[in-house]
């Protein structure tokens, strides 16, 4: 009797797994991850390396303004929200919202023209007081190629989608040379902007226990596309984009990630026609945080 009880007990104990250890596997990009409305934020900041600017008005070709050296702003930021659904572990489709904002302010040593405008040297330019407005809106859908590591939580992701950039860029006009030609003090960038789509891809390596190593790149180059809009004749856009990430993603529960790492941000666009030429270049690195809640 003692003998046919342990070689009962070994089956009993090998047919009940600890519900802890089955729980602590899960998380938001595990196979089992729940479906549902996937809500995000996320905020970015970031040196202003290499970043520019320059506006042409008919034969004034305008100053190439280094956004660093020549107008005080050393830093580039993006704080963005993000809607969506998780159909399955494998397939999201989600909405982003983000407004990228440029700060800083400095006392112009020369005179630079800006839009058929000149800007008086000694005057205080930048983009304090909401100078700038540049929001973004974009559209992506991601599929996870194919897994691996323990209980599949690493993985490969493929994602596509269509990103729009709405940019209003403004000085004050107490900056204007008395008697300039030009009475703009800034540019819309957004009546000359069209869609473009982006392509990325995504990978996801466990580390330990909830934490895992996360790496992306993400972008697309148009090229002298028309935008079917006239400004002193057809406008001809390029833009080009190049969003890269290196991170830490921590699982906090079966529902909520916290992510955080290193991230670099390359944004182009240059818009010509025969009257305006609007050139416009972010190149910022530095720190991301992101959180995302599967309801």
């Amino acid at each position: 009797m003692l003998a046919g009880l342990a070689t009962l007990l070994p089956r009993s104990a090998s047919a009940a797994p600890d519900p802890v250890d089955e729980k602590q596997e899960r998380g938001i990009a595990s196979p089992d991850a729940p479906s549902g409305l996937i809500l995000g934020g996320g905020l970015f900041v970031g040196a202003s390396t290499c970043s520019y600017t320059r506006v042409r008005e008919n034969q004034d070709k305008g100053t190439k303004l280094s956004l660093a050296k020549d107008l005080g702003i050393p830093v580039i930021g993006e704080a963005r929200i993000d809607m969506g659904w998780r159909f399955d572990p494998d397939d999201a489709l989600t909405l982003g919202i983000s407004y990228i904002f440029a700060w800083g302010e400095t006392r112009l040593d020369h005179d630079i023209h800006y839009n058929g405008a000149v800007l008086e040297g000694g005057t205080d330019a930048g983009t304090m007081g909401g100078g700038v407005k540049w929001f973004v809106l974009e559209v992506s859908y991601e599929r996870i190629l194919f897994r691996f590591g323990e209980n599949g939580r690493g993985y490969l992701a493929a994602d596509m989608g269509l990103r729009f950039d709405a940019l209003d860029w403004r000085f004050t006009k107490k900056t204007f040379v008395p008697g300039t030609k030009g009475t703009e003090a800034g540019e819309d960038f957004l009546t000359q902007a069209i869609p473009i789509p982006v392509f990325g891809l995504s990978a996801r390596f466990p580390l330990a226990h909830s934490v895992d190593l996360i790496a992306s790149l993400r972008g697309f180059r148009i090229n002298h596309l028309s935008s079917g809009r006239s400004e002193g004749g057809i406008v001809y856009a390029s833009e080009s984009l190049v969003d890269a990430k290196l991170g830490l993603a921590f699982t906090l529960s079966d529902a909520t990630e916290l992510s955080f790492g290193y991230r670099f941000l390359y944004v182009d666009m240059d818009n010509e026609s025969r009257e305006d030429g609007n050139v416009i270049g972010i190149l910022a690195h530095g720190l991301f945080v992101t959180l995302t809640v599967i309801f």
